[in-house]
């Protein structure tokens, strides 16, 4: 079924949504400080603020997208949100942005423009008939973190004044696919299966790991419609994203590979929970959004060193506005924050996010994203990034 450019999300007063914005964050964030007490996890790092986000569309709502998730992009927020209601029969996506990588003092280093997300989604399959109602297929590309750490480990284990390894560069790469199903009561269910890798590279070491290091996981998502009239609709959704043990150890290499897996982290395991609420005005459209989701970064360090677990606490909106010939023209706002536990190094993080969108001849949408991360560190704590993307829906 072809989409309706319209549906795609809404609007309301821009002012008065920022304000409630500043409100709620503080509000949870009091709730969230209150659950961090129960957790007993002392940790020392966190790499959090380096996480990329998918999708300028998403990336202009501070990534606030899992109950909304009407875009390819939902191939990585959540996988369920393909095939609800509205959805483009295609949907083909290419995100160009500025990626941030940490430097080896756990700072923000300058970001480096990269492909950092591409997908392609079919909702109706022709050569399965029988399915094509319930069922559809996708694949994504996607790099969600770029780190570099100190390996301070000897190249020669039996002598301690030996040359350490340095600085290694680690690139966190993916490719997931997707098979998404629309079930019966508004419910859809969404699930990946990813194949991850790690570039590294080494800049103080001669010989580094000749192979990209990789292993599976896999995602799974959920998204109910509550709630629909003829002027508004209310969705929920929970997605968890499982973890991605990286074998190193089964890399060809000069040495080196055998001490990796105790400084460069696994992909981390994660689950959020959202709520899309929709609202069709007299002269525009819009989606408000919520989330919370926890990211285990504790369970994917090694030993040296160890890391800090995540609460992220979002809100983010979108008013669309049509324009002639069923076009449309987007506004988007985002606030998350990202709360490291105890001990963390690298403390909380805030991201404020802006982004607009036009789509033109009707199937052809441009989307561009603007965010400002701040860190609770020392030294380099604030960075600015930007995206582009490209998206063809029918």
């Amino acid at each position: 079924m072809k989409r309706k450019r319209f549906v795609y999300g809404q609007g309301g007063g821009i002012s008065l949504v920022y304000n409630c914005f500043r409100q709620l964050i503080g509000r949870y964030s009091r709730l969230s400080g209150v659950l961090l007490l129960l957790i007993n996890a002392p940790t020392s790092w966190a790499f959090e603020a380096f996480n990329s986000t998918p999708g300028s569309r998403a990336m202009g709502m501070a990534g606030v997208f899992s109950a909304q998730a009407d875009d390819s992009s939902a191939i990585w927020y959540n996988p369920a949100g393909l095939k609800q209601s509205g959805m483009s029969a295609t949907d083909i996506t290419i995100d160009i942005g500025e990626q941030i990588a940490s430097d080896d003092n756990f700072q923000f280093s300058s970001p480096d423009t990269a492909i950092t997300y591409a997908a392609a989604y079919q909702n109706n399959l022709p050569y399965l008939q029988r399915w094509t109602e319930s069922v559809g297929l996708g694949i994504a590309y996607h790099s969600p973190y770029v780190l570099a750490l100190n390996v301070n480990e000897n190249i020669d284990p039996t002598d301690s004044a030996s040359a350490t390894y340095g600085l290694v560069d680690a690139k966190y790469q993916q490719v997931s696919g997707v098979m998404a199903a629309s079930l019966k009561h508004n419910l859809s269910i969404g699930a990946t299966v990813d194949m991850v890798w790690a570039d590294i590279d080494c800049r103080d070491y001669e010989f580094c790991v000749k192979n990209a290091p990789y292993g599976m996981g896999a995602s799974i998502g959920l998204l109910y419609g509550i709630y629909q009239s003829d002027r508004s609709a209310v969705n929920v959704a929970a997605a968890w994203r499982s973890s991605v043990s990286v074998d190193y150890n089964s890399t060809p290499n000069s040495g080196i590979g055998s001490v990796l897996g105790d400084y460069i982290p696994d992909r981390p395991g994660s689950f959020n929970i959202g709520v899309n609420m929709r609202y069709f005005a007299a002269s525009m459209l819009v989606n408000a959004n919520f989330i919370f989701e926890r990211t285990m970064w504790a369970a994917a360090a090694g030993s040296a060193p160890s890391l800090s677990n995540y609460n992220k606490l979002g809100l983010g909106s979108e008013f669309l506005f049509p324009t002639e010939s069923n076009n449309f023209f987007a506004v988007r706002a985002g606030v998350t924050k990202a709360m490291a536990e105890d001990g963390a190094e690298f403390g909380d993080v805030d991201i404020f996010a802006l982004g607009v969108g036009l789509s033109i001849y009707k199937n052809h949408v441009i989307d561009l994203a603007w965010q400002s991360r701040d860190a609770e560190t020392e030294g380099k704590r604030s960075v600015n990034i930007l995206s582009i993307s490209y998206s063809l829906q029918y």
